[in-house]
């Protein structure tokens, strides 16, 4: 097997790919797509995209500098899967809040987030599955499956422990229609095993979501109903985000609560341990290959 990752100079944000290859064709992923320097996220999204279709876009969470380049990534390359922790109506609005007191939002953070599936979906994404949170306080983080009997040749796939379920179409994040993406999601300790047709290698991509504080979003929750009125739908405050006093109210309640420091331990996030197990761990081993858009691990 081959296996080349790869992390992009980019500077603030980041920028890491990964491909895996036994067969024709390699199983390649994404991970994290944004910079605050606009002429290297551009150069090293086009260096991606020029390798061809991408399987797995994992996303950690939605700051401006890991997804701003999200766009122009779905521009130049097919990108069949979207990977994000789920983040429920009120971290979502968290989120918006927290670039606009940083002078970091973006109409397009904000057109996503009011329709992930439809602003995905015509992009040509054919799925965006939501990780559930891993851990609960002081939680063992998460499992690494059982090393396998099987394998062997062909190309490598990506599939699932346990199917993700589709959200139902009563949720306001399941929309249904052409140009729309199929929405799931993924519950805790469920992990990507890397398939061949001979069976499952010993090759694991496994999710660990860290959870925000339950007694700050409380806060925000309360400082939001404060300012827009109790019982407010927080999906529309998201959506009117592009009004400038929408966006100057959120800033006084985000400003109010959290200082960057504190913001830092309780985003919502995802993490994910990528490489061989075996014996129940993870045995990892690279080499370093230095080239001039990035770093081969």
């Amino acid at each position: 097997m081959q296996v080349r990752m790869v992390q992009h100079a980019v500077g603030q944000g980041g920028l890491h790919c990964g491909e895996l290859t036994l067969g024709q064709k390699p199983l390649r992923w994404v991970y994290d797509c944004g910079s605050n320097q606009a002429d290297a996220l551009k150069r090293e999204v086009g260096s991606i995209a020029r390798d061809g279709e991408i399987d797995l876009l994992f996303l950690s969470h939605l700051d401006s500098d890991h997804v701003n380049g999200v766009d122009l990534l779905l521009s130049q390359v097919k990108v069949r899967e979207v990977i994000l922790p789920y983040l429920n109506e009120e971290a979502l609005v968290a989120t918006i809040a927290r670039d606009v007191s940083r002078g970091a939002l973006t109409g397009v953070l904000v057109e996503a987030v009011s329709d992930l599936s439809g602003w995905f979906g015509s992009r040509g994404v054919e799925t965006v599955t939501f990780v559930d949170d891993s851990d609960d306080e002081g939680g063992d983080g998460p499992d690494v499956p059982d090393a396998p009997a099987g394998g062997g040749d062909g190309d490598c796939t990506a599939k699932w422990t346990g199917e993700p379920v589709p959200f139902p179409e009563t949720s306001s994040v399941a929309q249904t229609g052409a140009g729309t993406a199929k929405m799931r999601r993924a519950f805790p300790g469920a992990a990507l095993l890397v398939m061949t047709p001979g069976g499952q290698l010993n090759w694991a991509l496994v999710p660990y979501v860290h959870k925000p504080s339950a007694a700050l979003m409380k806060a925000f929750n309360d400082a939001l109903d404060a300012e827009f009125g109790k019982g407010t739908d927080k999906k529309a405050i998201a959506q009117s985000a592009k009004d400038p006093a929408v966006r100057e109210r959120l800033r006084n309640c985000y400003d109010a609560l959290w200082a960057e420091a504190v913001w830092k331990r309780v985003a919502t996030s995802v993490a994910w341990a990528i490489g061989a197990f075996r014996e129940n761990r993870f045995t990892m081993s690279a080499h370093r290959v230095h080239r001039s858009s990035g770093r081969v691990i």
